[in-house]
């Protein structure tokens, strides 16, 4: 099932290319360790204002709270700093205006999917319910589905009713081993400090308890696997899913960046399920689509519009803050509905690409008007390509980690006439569909 050899570190399972394992390991251990760094920062404060002796409970509640997570979160950082090189570390490229990707949010959801309180318990319901309910009245095959962004868990793993196999996957290191602790066995403690909008001291820094109950860990027995991936390089054969789930996890990435992983998996016939708000959490707008324009991309690519509904839930209410959200969740449920004998791809500025398999070519002499040149074939799956200098050049710069629109730049570099994008573009879509290509 797996297309990527896995690799298990403290327990957790890492699906991703060997060759970006570095980079992944540095890149984790920095997040952690600069959310680390914030913590302190925090607990210094607090510690200050404990020192000026006003107010003395509340900032020795918040001491002790950030204390318990800040030894959470270092045990994190101790897990991953052995697997980190400095090589790598200092290779680093991290948008640190990005709030997604410098805070950790495990504790928040530790506490709404495995804690059990009244508050997250009704939002679970509301959510999973809603689901089950309108995917009740489809019809579709229920072999296996892969729950992206998965977080640490509780919406994914209550799925395990339904399909035979669920995968539930997340690029959060620190997710995915919480997880793994839960379905271990074991029991996760941790605060949840409000610094405001608090009713009394006992709610400034509740302590809480995550743990999933024997009898739910007894029920799924081998029906449930989680793993690290990057949703933008699956590690899943093609057409080899029934169901694709992103529950409040679209709107991380734009559509266009984790669209062809999606297609690519997904069989004839099979789901793909949103659930969440579009809130995006990236900068450019021109990905910011509205839910309209988000169906008629699917609509476009060949899928069908089975659900489009608003289903309206708290978000991540806690009895100990006056304050919470209220999401209008957008639900959409498209099918892929591609004729069994064609396969459809897109290729955008973003997208990147790189040979399946090794391609072979040779140069022979050729002598016209007594003066030798020689002239590249290109053995394809369609036949032999003659002339094939051009296609050579723009091969070698598919390596698999530059986007589409960069190779363009790197060609007209190189002296190319990009003005005829439409020809690159039209070259690479067929070389997609004779399988010399893949995107990544």
């Amino acid at each position: 099932m797996f297309t990527k050899k896995p690799i298990i570190h403290n327990e957790v399972q890492i699906l991703i290319d060997e060759s970006e394992l570095e980079s992944y390991y540095a890149e984790s251990y920095f997040l952690y360790k600069s959310h680390l760094k914030y913590l302190i920062r925090k607990l210094n404060t607090f510690k200050l204002g404990l020192a000026q002796g006003k107010r003395e409970k509340y900032f020795q509640l918040l001491t002790d709270s950030y204390i318990r997570n800040i030894h959470n979160v270092n045990n994190i950082v101790s897990v991953l700093e052995p697997k980190v090189t400095l090589e790598a570390y200092e290779n680093l490229q991290i948008n640190t205006t990005d709030n997604t990707q410098t805070t950790l949010k495990d504790f928040i959801y530790l506490r709404r999917d495995w804690c059990f309180k009244s508050e997250p318990e009704q939002q679970l319901k509301t959510t999973i319910d809603s689901l089950k309910i309108e995917l009740s009245k489809i019809e579709f095959e229920t072999g296996n589905a892969l729950f992206i962004g998965c977080g640490v868990g509780r919406i994914a793993f209550e799925f395990t009713d339904i399909y035979s196999k669920v995968y539930a996957t997340d690029k959060s290191f620190s997710m995915i081993w919480h997880l793994q602790k839960l379905l271990n066995g074991k029991t996760i403690d941790f605060y949840s400090p409000h610094e405001k909008n608090v009713k009394t001291l006992q709610n400034v820094a509740p302590r809480y308890s995550a743990k999933i109950p024997k009898d739910k860990l007894n029920n799924i027995l081998d029906k449930f696997e989680v793993f690290v991936s990057d949703v933008l390089d699956l590690p899943f054969k093609d057409n080899s899913l029934n169901s694709v789930f992103s529950i409040y996890f679209t709107d991380v990435i734009a559509l266009k960046l984790w669209f062809n992983q999606i297609n690519q998996k997904l069989k004839n016939k099979g789901l793909f399920v949103h659930f969440g708000p579009l809130d995006y959490f990236f900068s450019n707008e021109q990905e910011m689509y509205t839910a309209e324009e988000f169906k008629q991309f699917f609509e476009n690519n060949g899928y069908k519009t089975l659900i489009d509904k608003t289903i309206e839930t708290t978000h991540l209410e806690d009895s100990n803050s006056i304050s919470y959200k209220v999401y209008r969740n957008w639900f959409f449920v498209a099918q892929k509905n591609i004729s069994s004998n064609s396969t459809t791809f897109e290729i955008f500025d973003e997208t990147i690409l790189k040979l399946r398999t090794p391609v072979s070519y040779k140069r022979e002499g050729i002598l016209d008007d007594g003066e030798k040149e020689l002239e590249a074939t290109l053995n394809l799956p369609n036949g032999t390509f003659t002339g094939a200098d051009a296609v050579i050049q723009i091969l070698k710069l598919l390596d698999g980690k530059t986007p589409y629109i960069e190779v363009l730049s790197k060609l007209q570099s190189n002296g190319f006439d990009v003005n005829d994008t439409k020809g690159i573009h039209d070259l690479l879509l067929d070389l997609l569909k004779q399988n010399v290509l893949k995107i990544c």
